[in-house]
């Protein structure tokens, strides 16, 4: 995932980011801040978009599978662009 040139991470199961790809960072590192690791979206982003995240990475769990949802702008808590996938870790 390193190498990807969109935007991967994993979470763990209460939501904190344990991974994040130099692409995601490069795009949102700045947002993030250097001590991203253990953060949840609801200590990143605006409490509608972090909520909408959540939600995502729930289906995730929930379903299984692969899941598609719109990506967009969390820090302005709107869709700009999609899609992005979300994928359940085997260790979840």
């Amino acid at each position: 995932m390193d190498a990807a040139p969109v935007a991967a991470f994993v979470k763990d199961a209460d939501g904190g980011y344990v991974y994040a790809n130099p692409h995601l960072l490069a795009t949102l590192g700045k947002h993030m801040g250097i001590d991203w690791r253990g953060k949840t979206d609801a200590d990143m982003w605006p409490p509608d978009a972090a909520a909408l995240m959540r939600s995502n990475d729930e289906a995730v769990i929930r379903e299984g599978g692969p899941q598609v949802f719109l990506a967009g702008d969390a820090a302005r808590g709107r869709a700009t662009h999609g899609p992005a996938r979300g994928v359940p870790h085997a260790g979840r």
